[in-house]
């Protein structure tokens, strides 16, 4: 999510279809997050619940782009191992921590009424950062610091793996990952198979990398385009059957790692990635700022959502106001502009840049 500033890479630091993906992946996020809260209100119709998984469905991908663009960017760089890792603090780290701190104060009012000493409030912070429970978007800057850490052995990797090894690497990523869940949910059984030093979201970064490369053809183009729609239609209608079945949200589809998920990623960031290197250079202009302030949509936006739905700008407005269809994604379009707008005026002053970068 962050952009690199070492000297090599095979990708340039400012090209489109960075810039376009890096937008489309926080857009998606923003669709997410006004989505699930309708899953659980009980006194709206069958049709909010069934707009709430279109777009949740159709925008599982978000997350997964992200940590894919930063692979495709960082894993191909050469720079000492103390300046990126410090590069990463001052850009994730310092931020991580400034936010973390920033949205315990704003929701847990034990802190703000009184009935907490200071230094019980200093110690309750810790504890739950450290824990990680923290607002519900903070995880993926925790995991992305952890990605970090072993970046540089990462890219240790790559300059000696073959495309067909690093291959290799990525379908023991979806045995690790994706295939031991399915098993399970198929049998009700899990299996005795681990496979050391592949798991996680690290798949993704790796996979960014390994995609960069990809031209797609024409036919390529249709192809990819029908997984993608393949990818969020099985996340749809699986969803909505699993939930049907035990009459609750069944999220088994949303997982980062389902195969419709993981299909969706390949698919989504192959398409944007193709469309992206299209672009004509005004579009690309239009886009620049927009992608640059990706990082910092992503920490505000779930403070002006919580603005927006109690008022506080002086209009309310929530994405299960009216029909979710619409409101959905309006609302996800003023919560974008709006948090543009708070980075950019936050952006401005020099003091607080470490916590805007």
């Amino acid at each position: 999510m962050s952009l690199p500033e070492a000297q090599t890479s095979p990708v340039p630091a400012r090209i489109a279809w960075v810039d376009l993906l890096r937008v489309i992946a926080v857009f998606q996020v923003v669709l997410v997050h006004l989505s699930y809260p309708i899953f659980y209100k009980g006194d709206l119709p069958p049709s909010a619940w069934t707009a709430a998984n279109f777009y949740d469905s159709l925008s599982r991908m978000g997350v997964p782009l992200f940590f894919m663009v930063s692979g495709a960017l960082l894993l191909g760089k050469r720079e000492p191992t103390g300046a990126f890792l410090w590069r990463r603090f001052v850009k994730v780290g310092i931020p991580a921590l400034f936010w973390s701190v920033f949205y315990l104060l704003w929701s847990v009012e034990a802190y703000r009424n009184g009935s907490m000493t200071p230094p019980h409030i200093v110690l309750s912070i810790l504890k739950t950062i450290y824990l990680g429970d923290v607002e519900i978007h903070l995880w993926f800057l925790y995991v992305l610091a952890g990605i970090y850490l072993v970046t540089p052995l990462l890219r240790l990797l790559v300059s000696v793996a073959s495309r067909r090894d690093l291959g290799y690497f990525l379908l023991l990523w979806l045995l690790g990952t994706s295939l031991p869940e399915l098993f399970k949910r198929l049998t009700g059984f899990s299996t005795a198979l681990e496979i050391p030093m592949v798991s996680g979201y690290l798949g993704y970064f790796l996979l960014g990398y390994w995609l960069a490369e990809v031209r797609l053809t024409s036919r390529g183009r249709w192809l990819t385009a029908l997984g993608a729609l393949a990818a969020v239609l099985a996340t749809f209608w699986g969803t909505a059957w699993l939930s049907a079945s035990s009459e609750t949200i069944d999220a088994f589809f949303y997982s980062y790692f389902s195969l419709p998920t993981i299909l969706a990623a390949i698919c989504g960031f192959l398409l944007f990635k193709d469309l992206g290197e299209r672009l004509g250079r005004r579009a690309a202009g239009w886009l620049r700022p927009l992608a640059a302030s990706s990082f910092g949509v992503y920490l505000v936006h779930i403070l002006v959502i919580d603005l927006l739905r109690h008022g506080l700008l002086g209009v309310r407005l929530y994405s299960w106001m009216g029909n979710p269809l619409w409101f959905i994604p309006l609302t996800a379009l003023a919560v974008f502009l709006l948090s543009f707008l708070v980075f950019s005026l936050l952006r401005a002053l020099p003091v607080v840049r470490l916590i805007v970068p």
